[in-house]
């Protein structure tokens, strides 16, 4: 099985490090990047507290629904993924909760987003390495609903 050479080989972190850092790992220029509103000279902060952190993972679900073992053996070949989760998945949005007026209720979600890792297949009694679609958590996002409530008449 050839997974170093073409078309592979760019799917791989650098082989001799031990460690791979967040920055190291910012999305694609193929990926869509989120806009920055208001620039970098206003202070922001997100809505949603969030954890950070590179995985490296072995197994998964692909976009088909099957379960895949992916190329991940933390030697020569590491694929790693960084990925962003809500800590308060499904809980309110701390930061603007309380400032909303009446009506109105926030939600922090996780969003996601597909990446490709190379995965493992089974064809003909052989095992085959290919690039698979697999989703990964990459965003906490707030939401805020708004409830109308009729006047009476």
């Amino acid at each position: 099985m050839q997974l170093r050479g073409s078309p592979f080989r760019s799917y791989f972190a650098e082989v001799g490090r031990d460690e791979v850092l967040l920055d190291d790992l910012a999305p694609p220029s193929s990926e869509q990047r989120v806009r920055v509103p208001f620039g970098s000279d206003v202070d922001e902060a997100q809505v949603c507290d969030v954890r950070v952190e590179v995985r490296y993972p072995r197994f998964g679900v692909d976009k088909e629904g099957s379960m895949r073992l992916i190329v991940n053996d933390g030697g020569d070949f590491k694929q790693p993924v960084r990925v962003e989760v809500c800590r308060n998945e499904g809980g309110t949005c701390d930061r603007i909760h309380d400032m909303l007026p009446a009506g109105h209720s926030t939600r922090c979600a996780t969003k996601y987003v597909n990446r490709v890792l190379v995965a493992l297949f089974t064809e003909d009694n052989r095992v085959e390495p290919k690039p698979t679609k697999f989703a990964f958590p990459a965003a906490c996002v707030c939401y805020v609903r708004t409830y109308y409530y009729p006047s009476k008449v």
